[in-house]
């Protein structure tokens, strides 16, 4: 019978390797896996067996089928590398217990789910830095990477030039000393992992540190990066007047809250790139009301007014100011209708001259002394401020006087007016309320004015 057995069986190796070679059906393959009787034929079975029946095929019965039927570790790690099944990675990689074959399914597999079930089998340091240093895919790198706690290898592993930043920033996250992630945000030699460095440093003294160091454009990204988690106000102001890169002061200046440090760099800074950037951080009245009164774009000055706390202690001085001193009308009228204090509203009328401003003015007054101070001192200039101040007078006494004793016909006119509560032009048809006479009580003095026959009061009726 011997003459009759096949290759594999008679330990006729090179024979049996051919045999297996070209072999068509995964039977044969099978029947020379358990009956060859050298090692290496079973191997190279179990190996073809792997790679055409299991990770090459797309029929789920074949598959497991043959996976049934494997036994050799080798055949295994290759299934478990190279298997585009997750559910038969996982089963090979189950079935694999020594530590080494473990290991050399990690360093070649681009599987991730892989990198993470096998990598959770190990715990050697020694080990892990291995695949880190030798590992295909950077998903096994990351996986060892979390898996390290020795603190001297995350620094050498973040510190590694040779590795991609993508798995340098997994050490570096882990890394507890606050000195060493700085220097790798000063020093390292890639400008991607040194902005990744700063967004970890806390320590804001480090953080200025680093705002400092090398002040090469190429660094600047760092620098602002840096700058933008500084909240020290001595700091920042440092850097926001001093620094010579002009996209790292502004950044300084977007974190400045001092309103003195603030003003200053508005009023004396030689770039107008930074003088802009202090604008929407001051919040001082004084401050604002100097911007609106001297800044060349009308946009920014009416901004300016708008954004003055009118709750602000200073805020009334503020608007006064403004009211007074810009150099745009508008502007000065959008202050005037900010105002609310009737002083500093009768203040502005006894020199402006522009009719708009004087409207507005009057319409803002609302104490009725300051309203008849105007009205009975000279300081009317347009005979239609009569009426806007007589309109926010309600003082019954105050408005008969006006209209009684007043010193010119148009103040008695409308003070009669609002008195009797009726328009000037229906004055022939109604009742004057001064005297309480009945209709048709008015006769003419002369052209332009009527009087109450019976109390005397001169009503103007001119052209209005």
């Amino acid at each position: 019978m011997g003459l009759f057995k096949p290759a594999w069986q008679k330990g006729n190796t090179d024979k049996a390797l051919r045999i297996i070679d070209k072999a068509k059906g995964y039977g044969i393959l099978v029947r020379i896996s358990n009956e060859a009787v050298d090692s290496h034929v079973r191997l190279a079975a179990q190996m073809k067996l792997a790679d055409v029946y299991v990770i090459q095929t797309s029929n789920y019965i074949t598959r497991n089928t043959v996976m049934a039927t494997i036994t050799e570790p080798q055949a295994f790690v290759d299934i478990a590398r190279r298997c585009d099944d997750r559910g038969t990675r996982q089963k090979a990689l189950g079935q694999l217990m020594d530590k080494n074959d473990i290991i050399d399914v990690v360093m070649y597999t681009s599987y991730t789910d892989v990198c993470v079930t096998a990598i959770g089998r190990i715990t050697d340091q020694a080990e892990l830095l291995d695949i880190i240093n030798k590992a295909y895919s950077s998903d096994a790198k990351i996986q060892a990477i979390l898996r390290i706690t020795d603190q001297t290898a995350l620094i050498s592993i973040a510190q590694d030039n040779r590795l991609h930043v993508e798995v340098r920033r997994y050490a570096l996250d882990k890394i507890t000393d606050q000195n060493i992630v700085a220097d790798i945000a000063k020093r390292d030699s890639n400008r991607d992992m040194r902005i990744i460095a700063v967004a970890r440093v806390k320590d804001e003294a480090l953080l200025y540190e680093i705002s400092l160091y090398n002040k090469h454009i190429e660094n600047i990204y760092v620098r602002i990066e840096a700058v933008k988690r500084i909240r020290n106000q001595e700091w920042l102001a440092d850097i926001a007047k001093n620094d010579c890169g002009i996209h790292v002061r502004l950044e300084a200046v977007k974190n400045l809250e001092k309103q003195d440090v603030l003003f200053d760099i508005y009023r004396n800074d030689e770039d107008s790139h930074v003088r802009e950037a202090t604008i929407p951080r001051i919040t001082r009245p004084d401050s604002l009301a100097f911007i609106a009164c001297n800044h060349h774009e009308i946009k920014i000055c009416r901004e300016a007014v708008l954004r003055i706390n009118p709750k602000h202690a200073l805020a009334q001085d503020a608007f006064a100011k403004v009211a007074k001193q810009a150099k745009q009308e508008k502007i000065r009228q959008l202050a005037v209708s900010k105002l609310s204090d009737s002083n500093l509203l009768s203040d502005i009328l006894k020199t402006e001259t522009s009719e708009e401003i004087r409207r507005i003015a009057l319409k803002m007054i609302r104490d009725e002394r300051v309203l008849v101070d105007i009205i009975t001192s000279n300081s009317v200039k347009y005979s239609f401020e009569y009426r806007l101040a007589i309109k926010n007078i309600e003082h019954k006494g105050i408005l008969e006087d006006l209209a009684r004793n007043g010193s010119d016909p148009e103040l008695r006119s409308e003070a009669c007016a609002k008195f009797c509560g009726h328009d000037i032009d229906g004055y022939n048809d109604c009742i004057c309320r001064i005297c309480n006479t009945s209709q048709h009580s008015y006769a003419w003095k002369n052209d332009s004015e009527m009087k109450c026959r019976i109390c005397g009061v001169e009503v103007y009726y001119g052209d209005r």
